[in-house]
């Protein structure tokens, strides 16, 4: 797979991209403390910063919401039914990522 990203060319704009990606980071922390319950902590900035990078920030935004509504109703179907477990965050990490690389493949057609 060719890498199709574009890296800053110079200082300035290299300070730019990590202020800009730092706030985004920020952000998504944010939207995930607000739509995940409060013992379910969020992945390392890591991830945050790796989503960033393959992945336009309405694309993260998408996934983890979309996340979170199957985190969600999973959560109900568990209390209903005794053979279904909640999801767990590499669960919810996987589900998010697929809803982004599905996403961005469907916004290339």
């Amino acid at each position: 797979m060719a890498d199709d990203r574009t890296y800053p060319k110079t200082a300035n704009s290299l300070l730019e991209h990590t202020r800009r990606q730092r706030e985004e980071v920020a952000a998504l922390l944010e939207l995930w403390t607000d739509i995940f319950p409060d013992n379910f902590a969020p992945p390392n900035k890591g991830q945050f910063r790796t989503w960033l990078d393959l992945y336009d920030f309405a694309i993260v935004v998408k996934g983890l919401t979309t996340a979170a509504n199957r985190f969600g109703r999973r959560a109900v179907e568990a209390q209903e039914d005794d053979d279904t477990e909640p999801m767990t965050k590499a669960e919810v990490i996987k589900y998010a990522s697929g809803v982004m690389k599905i996403t961005k493949m469907r916004s290339a057609e």
